[in-house]
């Protein structure tokens, strides 16, 4: 199985690249924003075998959800505090109060980050939730309404015709797993 380790400054810095681009408010839906950081996972492990944030995804009843990334937002999770002193939920929106920067993420986790705001920028958040619902790997998964099961980025990697892949992309996890228990990272 393939496993990766949550970065939770990558996600705060790559919500924070979405909340800039949403203008002077740097406020936005958070269920948008939860769609787009998925849509930015599952396009970065397709492109380049790895994830942006690393997160787990569950299959929920508004589709696929970046797990530790909602508990952050929902303020149910340990390491909130980097969070909070970054992005403020306010009710179903969340805004940029302290910019972090970008500094843990690549050019091309930048672009797809712009390109995807881009593209979604003027989706209804619920209307781009129901299009997550046609995804191959959220129809695989899908729960029963009131539970959630797990998305595997295996299943991901099927649903993106990199399925072939799935043995160097899990050597390449593993890999880099042990890089960051070398080095504590």
């Amino acid at each position: 199985m393939i496993k990766y380790r949550f970065n939770r400054t990558k996600a705060i810095q790559a919500t924070a690249v979405l909340l800039r681009r949403a203008g002077p408010a740097r406020t936005e839906n958070y269920l948008k924003i939860m769609k787009i950081l998925y849509y930015a996972d599952r396009e970065s492990l397709a492109k380049t075998g790895r994830p942006i944030t690393g997160d787990e995804v569950y299959a929920m009843r508004w589709g696929p959800v970046l797990s530790q990334t909602l508990d952050l937002i929902r303020d149910r999770t340990y390491g909130t505090e980097e969070w909070l002193r970054h992005i403020a939920t306010e009710n179903n929106n969340i805004r940029l109060i302290e910019d972090p920067g970008n500094a843990e993420l690549c050019q091309f986790e930048i672009d797809l980050l712009h390109e995807l705001w881009d593209k979604y920028k003027d989706v209804d958040p619920f209307d781009l939730a129901e299009e997550t619902h046609d995804l191959p790997e959220y129809v695989k998964n899908k729960p029963d309404p009131k539970s959630r099961n797990p998305i595997t980025f295996e299943d991901m990697l099927e649903a993106t015709g990199r399925g072939h892949d799935i043995e160097a992309i899990q050597s390449d996890a593993h890999e880099l797993r042990a890089i960051e228990r070398l080095y504590g990272s």
